[in-house]
């Protein structure tokens, strides 16, 4: 039998009351770090789960005939995407409906000690997140993006009627005939394992490419732009930020 991988890392550890002290009423800005330190872990677990399905799973070839490895291959990217859009755009809510604490001193004094580019990083993410009240929201094409993905297909699912359906024509009726598009694909076995609707992924992946081509993007690499620009930029941002804000607390 296969021995099972175990995750290898090293652990630190603080007093919990550098964290949180076990008063009445918590400080605003400890609240908020600790918000920012499971945003941080939910990016990093969707991150984990798409290295564990590259690493472990046979990756799509060129070859168009459908299988249910291809479906389901598929399927739990297209989700991991969907995840990851509507985690980033609550960051971005929070950020706005925050921007009292982040204006007060303690948080900027944080602000002053970070590297050059992890303020960089910030900096950009937090202008993301005041914008999402104002009119350059609609300017921005990321920013517009994640909004329209996150309450469209992505944490609401009252919006899949219409927007499914939306995606499910472009795939089945708008492209060019392929063999995957023959058919609306399933497969339902005695199990959840042995089961899986697989034209609901793909007019999921359909919706998504059409929202990036509103905004700019190219349909095929839209979401190989976005995990490399935004999450490099949340992973510099959030962990060298909670990283100062340990210390200071210490």
């Amino acid at each position: 039998m296969e021995k099972k991988q175990k995750f290898e890392g090293s652990v630190s550890g603080t007093l919990p009351r550098n964290i949180i002290p076990n008063n009445d009423e918590v400080e605003k800005i400890d609240g908020l770090f600790i918000t920012f330190a499971l945003i941080f872990n939910d990016i990093k677990t969707i991150h984990l789960l798409s290295m564990v399905i590259e690493e472990n799973f046979e990756a799509l070839d060129s070859e168009e005939k459908p299988t249910y490895h291809k479906g389901e291959f598929a399927g739990v990217g297209v989700y991991l995407i969907r995840m990851l859009f509507g985690t980033i755009n609550e960051f971005l809510i929070l950020l706005e409906k925050k921007q009292t604490v982040i204006k007060e001193d303690k948080f900027q004094n944080l602000l002053k000690n970070l590297s050059s580019d992890t303020l960089l990083a910030w900096n950009g993410l937090y202008n993301l997140g005041v914008s999402k009240n104002k009119t350059q929201k609609d300017s921005d094409p990321v920013l517009s993006l994640i909004d329209d993905i996150r309450n469209e297909i992505s944490f609401h699912y009252y919006g899949g009627p219409k927007y499914l359906s939306e995606g499910f024509k472009d795939f089945f009726y708008k492209n060019p005939p392929k063999p995957q598009n023959k058919r609306a694909f399933y497969s339902i076995g005695e199990t959840m394992k042995d089961t899986r609707f697989f034209y609901a992924d793909a007019a999921a992946e359909a919706y998504l490419a059409i929202k990036a081509e509103k905004y700019g993007y190219d349909r095929e690499s839209f979401k190989a732009v976005i995990f490399k620009d935004l999450v490099s930029k949340l992973n510099l941002a959030l962990s060298g930020l909670i990283r100062v804000y340990i210390k200071s607390k210490k």
